[in-house]
């Protein structure tokens, strides 16, 4: 999960990273740049490594658009930040 938290902060145009542990399973938020396709997109290949190099552990990605004055806080309660990008 160290390679998931560097990458993730490797891209331009995410904005942050939260997540949740449980058990085996993983949930991951991950704020991009609203209307950000190609930080999708990257998003997702990230996500596609992840569930390769760990298939015992149930990985679930939330990719959200997040507008200007937003954060990604105002949309989850429970997970721990991972990185704020200072914008």
């Amino acid at each position: 999960m160290t390679e998931l938290r560097g990458r993730s902060s490797e891209l331009p145009s995410v904005r942050s990273t939260h997540f949740l542990s449980r058990n085996s399973s993983l949930s991951v938020w991950v704020g991009i740049r609203d209307h950000d396709r190609s930080a999708r997109h990257a998003v997702y290949e990230l996500e596609d490594r992840v569930l390769q190099h760990s298939p015992n552990v149930r990985v679930d990605f939330h990719v959200v658009p997040i507008s200007p004055r937003s954060t990604l806080d105002a949309f989850i309660a429970a997970a721990q930040r991972w990185f704020r990008r200072s914008v």
